[in-house]
């Protein structure tokens, strides 16, 4: 009878070969049988490996996922058991193994922590991550303007929600953006094809030098999708809706007023607005800010003109990008306990509340 180790020599043998599948019995009697800690790591790797390789994804996960538990310190493990990973349809699993793999190895010039809180949000369900609707919220009218945190993927997700369900209705819609009024040439030329990505990125928005988490890659895929439905035929059209004037640190009135102008020209009849901004502009009450005085914000100003809809987007944690006095840094967003879908406000600031989930944070683009 052959002993554990014979039986490891023999699975390795038949691997060598490329004969995966009469390897896999002799690495399982192997490990039945008893090995040393090194034969037994191998033995689990080439398992695990080999299950991978005749298409038995979900085994080959199993035992490897097994095998990092039992031997943490062996980084071989970690690389095979993204790859089956992968191979299993889990590639935010997958890339999350590689990038712990990378934290633990080599030398990432002081992005180990912001390497970790992107780990941690790969490893988050899906079902945490997502705004997607399936239909218009009841309750919402022509006119809305959403407020988030800047610097993460929901904000913009949660805006080309709401575009998309308008034009999947055969109504058109117009997009407002917290990005200088003076780029909205530049972002109609884009989505209508007259002008590429490369000029786009160069305006006034995305190519700015600094980023405070507007000009994200999230933001941007929100650019491409409406290129690309402008292009099947649909009516949808993007606009920039910060004004240009004279900024005066100790007044944010004028700011506020000019950005709620730069939305009031753009209303249509019969055309839906949906509008992004930072939820301090989303607000419809004034606001105290001590020596600073009242401030009454953008949505509050549109109020006093026509109906809007003022949504508060509610994330149950996560990361943004955000400037502090450090500059730009990755912040953890405090989770709330807000229901995911839509419902009314607790108070009089907004009028909506969008549980949006985990906030994922999203890099300049």
């Amino acid at each position: 009878m052959a002993t554990g180790e014979e039986e490891f020599q023999i699975a390795c043998a038949h691997d060598r070969r490329g004969e995966e599948a009469e390897a896999i019995p002799h690495y399982r009697r192997a490990l039945e049988l008893g090995l040393d800690e090194a034969d037994a790591r191998g033995a689990m790797l080439g398992l695990g490996s080999s299950l991978r390789n005749i298409g038995e994804h979900a085994e080959a996960v199993q035992v490897l996922e097994e095998a990092v538990v039992r031997f943490p310190d062996y980084p071989a493990l970690r690389a095979f058991l993204a790859l089956a990973r992968h191979s299993a349809g889990l590639g935010a699993l997958a890339v999350a193994d590689l990038i712990e793999l990378a934290i633990g190895s080599a030398d990432l010039d002081g992005y180990e922590r912001a390497l970790a809180f992107y780990v941690d949000e790969l490893r988050m369900p899906p079902s945490r991550r997502t705004v997607a609707l399936e239909r218009w919220p009841g309750g919402l009218g022509e006119l809305v303007v959403l407020g988030e945190t800047h610097g993460n993927e929901a904000g913009p997700e949660a805006l080309w929600a709401l575009a998309e369900l308008t034009l999947e209705a055969g109504e058109p819609v117009t997009i407002g953006v917290e990005a200088p009024e003076r780029d909205s040439a530049l972002f109609e030329m884009f989505v209508a094809g007259d002008a590429d990505r490369a000029a786009l990125l160069s305006g006034a928005f995305f190519g700015a030098s600094w980023f405070d988490g507007r000009a994200n890659e999230a933001m941007l895929q929100v650019f491409e999708r409406a290129r690309a439905r402008r292009g099947a035929g649909d009516d949808v059209r993007v606009f920039g809706l910060v004004r240009e004037g004279d900024h005066d640190p100790a007044n944010q009135n004028p700011h506020e007023q000019r950005m709620a102008n730069a939305v009031l020209e753009r209303v249509e009849p019969g055309r839906r607005l949906v509008a992004l901004v930072g939820s301090f502009h989303a607000q419809r009450t004034s606001v105290e800010l001590g020596k600073r005085g009242t401030c009454t914000p953008m949505a509050a100003r549109i109020a006093e003109q026509m109906p809007v809809d003022t949504v508060k987007l509610a994330y149950a944690g996560g990361h943004s990008w955000a400037v502090t006095g450090e500059g730009l840094t990755l912040l953890q967003i405090a989770g709330s306990n807000a229901t995911p879908g839509f419902c009314e406000h607790d108070g009089p600031s907004f009028d909506w509340e969008w549980g949006v989930g985990i906030a994922v944070a999203s890099p300049k683009a």
